[in-house]
């Protein structure tokens, strides 16, 4: 190397901030949790601990796609760079705990107070006034943590109290799962600490040795995983009620029928998410958009939630649909978010903005449902423009050359493959004698309608059949 050339190098290295490895190794843990926890939504058991896990990988998301700005502006930065081998190791092994409650435990006992730690040690470490961005970022992001810590530390108090109050034997095998989860976190500390922590430096090897499931490839469930007491059913005539009739039905059970697939479209969080560990080397864009999505979706179930409590429903009247699910985790990654953003999302423009326009003129405008549905179709319409926005960089990416609209045809076929399949061999696991019919919920919507003292909307659509829409699509006590 010439004096002119080594002069020209030292310069280069001088410019250099020594800081931005530290925040480059945080930034990626942060961004690696979205991928472990993505992997594991359709594992979780609770409804609200799905919630939480979206909305918590969704704030993670944002928390980075902020420090990688920054990043991008240090010389040296590299934000796009992976997450160190040792470290990448732990998190790795996270994927492989039991159950719900000893992944969360780790996750907000070990996983996270590391990363939070290691955002205020850099505050610390730092000099505030020339790094200022950075700080800013960084008390926000631990401002985040700390709240999240707190939620998720919240959770698992409540299944503990749900433990002590279950019967004898519930709580005997609940008991040996909190053994279970504490042992878990001794192992992910140790393991955390084997590493190095997120400031230090080990051998990958050595941090390999001590894990439990080396080697091992994640995969996700079949079927989601939901509360034990559920029941399943592979598709759901009440979802078949709203689309036979074409929103011209009977008005009191399309506002139960909303409420449950609105609470179902939890489903399109649990099969989308783990897209956010399976996918590798798109840009960190990609990633950004189906954190959003997987969160929206999330967001949608609790709208669901919230209706069919406000209607004196609770979830487990109703059985959990798995179709979609089932059908989409047989799919490749890339072959299910076309599924989602192309198939999926645009089919339900076929039925919600009439149902929105009927509902609004039904309620005046002012109406829960209403406003739920506005921003669920706000964000639909936001989903089908991440499907023109990715998959066909996704294909390319995967080496598929076909152009989109055969690889959509081929995905819609394949799907309805799996579907037809599965649900050949799929067994209800609600017993008829407790399933609903659509002259019960009807009945419970009457009651609600004489205590709420709202009047029983009807149609101006509707047909002189019993309870509105073509006769032989009402059949009076069908079983849903």
């Amino acid at each position: 190397m010439s004096d002119q050339s080594k002069r020209e190098w030292s310069k280069k290295e001088l410019r250099r901030i020594p800081q931005a490895a530290g925040l480059r190794r945080a930034a990626a843990f942060q961004r690696s949790l979205i991928g472990i926890t993505g992997a594991w939504i359709a594992r979780l058991r609770h409804a609200e601990c799905k919630y939480m896990a979206a909305r918590h990988l969704w704030e993670w998301a944002e928390i980075f796609d902020g420090l990688r700005k920054r990043l991008l502006e240090m010389p040296g930065g590299k934000p796009d760079a992976p997450l160190e081998n040792h470290l990448n190791s732990v998190l790795e092994e996270a994927l492989f705990a039991a159950d719900e409650e000893p992944f969360l435990d780790a996750l907000y006992n070990v996983l996270l107070p590391a990363l939070r730690r290691a955002y205020l040690g850099y505050i610390q470490s730092t000099v505030e006034l020339p790094d200022r961005p950075s700080v800013h970022l960084l008390k926000d992001a631990a401002r985040t943590i700390e709240q999240q810590l707190q939620e998720g530390r919240d959770m698992l108090q409540s299944f503990r109290r749900e433990r002590d109050t279950a019967p004898d034997t519930a709580s005997d095998v609940s008991a040996s799962g909190s053994d279970s989860s504490a042992e878990w976190v001794r192992h992910m500390q140790a393991l955390l600490d084997t590493a190095g922590g997120l400031s230090g430096k080990a051998e990958t090897a050595t941090v390999e040795a001590k894990r439990r499931y080396a080697g091992r490839t994640y995969r996700s469930p079949e079927m989601q995983h939901r509360t034990v007491g559920s029941h399943y059913s592979y598709e759901h005539p009440i979802e078949g009620y709203l689309w036979s009739n074409n929103l011209k039905g009977d008005p009191l059970i399309e506002r139960a029928a909303l409420a449950v697939w609105l609470y179902n479209e939890l489903d399109a969080a649990e099969y989308l998410s783990p897209i956010l560990y399976e996918v590798r080397g798109m840009p960190w864009e990609f990633y950004y958009d189906v954190a959003r999505h997987t969160w929206d979706e999330a967001r949608h179930s609790e709208f669901g939630l919230k209706l069919m409590t406000a209607l004196g429903f609770t979830p487990g009247e109703f059985e959990v649909w798995v179709a979609t699910y089932m059908s989409s985790i047989q799919l490749k990654p890339y072959e299910r978010y076309a599924a989602v953003t192309c198939w999926y999302e645009p089919g339900s423009f076929q039925v919600k903005p009439d149902y929105l326009a009927r509902l609004a003129e039904e309620a005046g405008g002012e109406d829960l449902a209403v406003e739920l549905l506005r921003f669920d179709l706000a964000d639909e319409t936001l989903h089908v423009s991440f499907g023109h926005k990715w998959v066909e960089k996704l294909m390319r990416h995967y080496g598929d050359s076909r152009t989109v609209d055969e690889f959509v045809a081929e995905v819609k076929k394949l799907g309805t493959a799996l579907r037809e399949e599965q649900a050949a061999a799929f067994t209800r696991t609600m017993p008829d004698a407790n399933r609903h019919t659509l002259e019960s919920i009807r009945e419970h919507m009457e009651r609600w309608m004489e205590e709420k003292g709202k009047a029983i909307p009807v149609y101006a659509a509707q047909t002189s059949t019993e309870h509105g829409g073509a006769e032989d699509d009402w059949r009076e006590g069908s079983s849903l």
